[in-house]
């Protein structure tokens, strides 16, 4: 799972999907967007999904993950990425603990 759907987020789907994964894309608002780099990554002959959720929001992260584990299986290795106000640059990774 990479959340976002643009800028950083998206080039680690990108590169996620040409490193032989599929991709859940996360996105808060813009589904156009995120329409846009699952097509992409679909290019790449991987499988992936957009699904909206608010991932500060405990609610929207079950349903995020009940709606990709449906669609493309539960992940090997979920990943979520996020821009560090201090350094600008991916930084963190999850562990998911289900």
């Amino acid at each position: 799972m990479v959340t976002g759907g643009r800028g950083i987020g998206a080039e680690t789907s990108l590169k996620a999907a040409g490193a032989g994964w599929d991709v859940w894309v996360n996105y808060q608002e813009n589904a156009a967007r995120a329409g846009s780099v699952v097509a992409n990554i679909v290019a790449l002959g991987r499988r992936a999904i957009a699904v909206q959720a608010d991932i500060s929001v405990e609610a929207e992260v079950v349903r995020l993950f009940e709606t990709c584990d449906v669609e493309l299986g539960r992940p090997d290795d979920p990943n979520e990425t996020r821009r560090s106000a201090r350094r600008g640059r991916q930084r963190h990774r999850l562990a998911a603990v289900r």
